[in-house]
């Protein structure tokens, strides 16, 4: 149900489970009817159990509260086809209707309770608890995390969605039985270090949509130039100057086909600007488009693909004038087969300089599209797969195969039979974001998918294992998609994190940046946290390394005089954590439910 904070209770569907129910993603059942693909196509795993369906059906006999919304025709086909677009706005990147994602499947709820009751949970979860509505409180006595209310949505919009979830009434059990996993990969907590360092709100972006997230706010780096810049989600490029933004590039007035929905990550995915961009004014950045536009450079079947992403190359007269005035192309197109895990992070080596090899070549990162979670693993395995990897390109060279750009001879895979020419590492789920430390170690932070978030150091060609490995332990796609297992003592051929935490721990990994700033008590740590708890980790960026003790710890803020995790100075349930940083060594939290900027300013007087 929507952004229901499933990640860390899957153990417990684990203990309660019974039998394992086969199911694809309600993306692709609407189009296998047309494919050749139908025939082949194997349903992805779910443990959805007679114990989850015991939970939901406590208390089955007691009657539903009364609701002025009892009326409401649940069956309404134009509530239904409005419902199933809030669906994909707004939870597919979590829930499918017939196949287990972040959280479990919602195919079949209103089999076993109300749609009226599905919807009150809907709007505000804590108050049934509180008001002591027994199947409430069943849901928030067996889950860590309660689910956080969705007040602001409409109240069309929740009947919407539950009747699109109404939908969709048969649950099928296959009775499989499964052996058991690791319950609990990491068992010793994250410490909490007496690291305190004060906020203080800097400024609120522009509200690009009329729904939360009002501002998308992704990512904030200064250019060559010293000039600031932050990216909204939904399209926009701001320019940051003494906290006032100033739209420097709306990709939205470039492409007809833009979409910013659904999914969290879909929309004006990153940006980076060339490190000669003083003297030839380039830009780059990456966007999602109908999954029925042009012909991609990299393709997937019809049936397959749900969007494509975008790599354009801008190039202005003027560097530095606001807003961009020039040209653009586009460089590179990828079908995608979900709307998640796409390139969401663009970046150059910031610290070379003319000459150096690595100098002027772009890095992309590429998440495997949902792939392995929607029934295809095979389709991110390998070299011979544009998915799940980690690119590095030549943006001004001509030896691509669609002769837009150019692939680095001292590419891994360059004169490798059947390899894509331009990954340099392959084997991530989600590579959401990645950097560059002072000595040129290149640090990835990878989003996991039931268990492990991970950090890794970057070797050129390295395979990190997805989705063979979750992190530093075994997935195994090929029986279900939730259990990690000890590696087997004859592994070989994976790279594997300097650093993890479990889904006790939080739920997608986001940062880092090694801090350089004025802040003594973080001074040289890689600062990271998790996207949507909103907690604030760190580990010495020195034991960033494969023989490092890169042990986690925990730090919070202090804010209007309060000390405190996010989570508790906002009193949210998903805080959309991301970092940033400007030319002058300053580093700033954003938080993309609000739309808002926060600098680290010094540290607490409770430190």
């Amino acid at each position: 149900m929507l952004e229901l904070i499933f990640l860390t209770r899957i153990a417990i569907w684990v203990k309660l489970s019974a039998g394992t129910i086969k199911f694809s993603t309600a993306d692709y059942l609407r189009e296998m009817h047309n494919s050749y693909f139908a025939g082949v196509i194997h349903y992805g795993l779910l443990l959805m159990t007679i114990g989850l369906l015991a939970l939901l059906t406590t208390h089955c006999n007691q009657p539903a509260k009364p609701s002025a919304n009892a009326t409401v025709d649940w069956e309404d086909t134009a509530l239904v086809a409005a419902g199933e677009e809030l669906f994909e706005t707004y939870c597919i990147t979590c829930h499918a209707i017939k196949g287990e994602g972040s959280g479990p499947a919602l195919g079949g709820i209103t089999a076993v309770t109300s749609p009226q009751w599905v919807a009150d949970f809907i709007t505000n979860p804590q108050q049934m608890v509180a008001a002591g509505d027994p199947r409430a409180v069943e849901v928030d006595r067996a889950y860590p995390a309660m689910m956080p209310g969705f007040q602001y949505m409409a109240e069309g919009d929740i009947h919407a969605l539950v009747a699109y979830l109404h939908s969709h009434k048969e649950v099928r059990a296959q009775g499989v039985s499964l052996p058991p996993g690791i319950e609990d990969p990491i068992s010793a907590p994250i410490p909490l270090s007496e690291v305190v360092v004060e906020l203080r709100e800097v400024m609120q972006l522009p509200a690009t949509s009329d729904k939360r997230p009002l501002a998308r706010i992704n990512k904030m780096v200064p250019n060559p130039m010293n000039e600031l810049f932050v990216q909204d989600l939904n399209g926009v490029l701001y320019r940051i100057v003494d906290g006032e933004a100033s739209v420097f590039l709306d990709v939205r007035e470039h492409f007809e086909h833009f979409v910013s929905r659904p999914g969290l990550a879909t929309g004006f995915g990153s940006f980076a600007f060339h490190p000669d961009y003083a003297s030839n004014g380039l830009l780059y950045t990456t966007h999602t488009e109908k999954g029925s536009g042009q012909t991609a450079d990299f393709a997937l079947p019809d049936s397959l693909r749900a969007l494509q992403w975008v790599l354009v190359e801008w190039r202005t007269p003027v560097p530095g004038e606001t807003p961009l005035k020039g040209s653009n192309r586009e460089l590179m197109r990828i079908d995608y087969p979900g709307t998640i895990h796409g390139v969401q992070n663009i970046a150059f080596n910031s610290t070379v300089r003319p000459g150096d090899p690595d100098y002027g070549y772009l890095y992309l990162g590429a998440g495997d599209g949902r792939a392995a979670l929607s029934g295809y693993p095979t389709l991110v395995e390998g070299v011979g797969s544009i998915w799940g990897a980690l690119l590095r390109i030549d943006p001004q060279g001509t030896n691509s195969a669609n002769g837009r750009y150019g692939i680095p001879a001292n590419n891994p895979f360059s004169e490798t039979e059947g390899a894509i020419r331009e990954i340099y590492a392959h084997g991530f789920r989600n590579p959401h974001h990645f950097i560059w430390r002072a000595d040129g170690g290149l640090i990835l932070t990878n989003i996991g998918e039931r268990n492990l978030e991970s950090i890794y150091v970057i070797e050129r060609g390295a395979d990190y294992g997805w989705p063979r490995r979750e992190g530093s332990l075994m997935i195994k796609f090929a029986e279900e998609n939730t259990k990690v297992y000890a590696r087997p003592d004859d592994d070989k051929g994976y790279s594997y994190p300097v650093a993890e935490y479990d889904h006790d721990e939080g739920r997608a990994i986001c940062g880092g940046y090694v801090y350089t700033g004025p802040i003594r008590s973080l001074s040289d740590k890689w600062l990271f946290g998790d996207i949507v708890t909103g907690r604030l980790f760190f580990v010495p960026a020195a034991s960033l390394r494969e023989d490092g003790d890169a042990s986690i710890q925990e730090w919070r803020v202090m804010l209007n005089g309060q000390v405190g995790t996010l989570r508790e100075h906002f009193g949210k349930g998903r805080i959309d954590l991301r970092f940033g940083y400007d030319a002058a060594g300053q580093y700033y939290l954003m938080t993309k439910w609000n739309g808002k900027i926060y600098q680290l300013v010094n540290e607490s007087p409770s430190a």
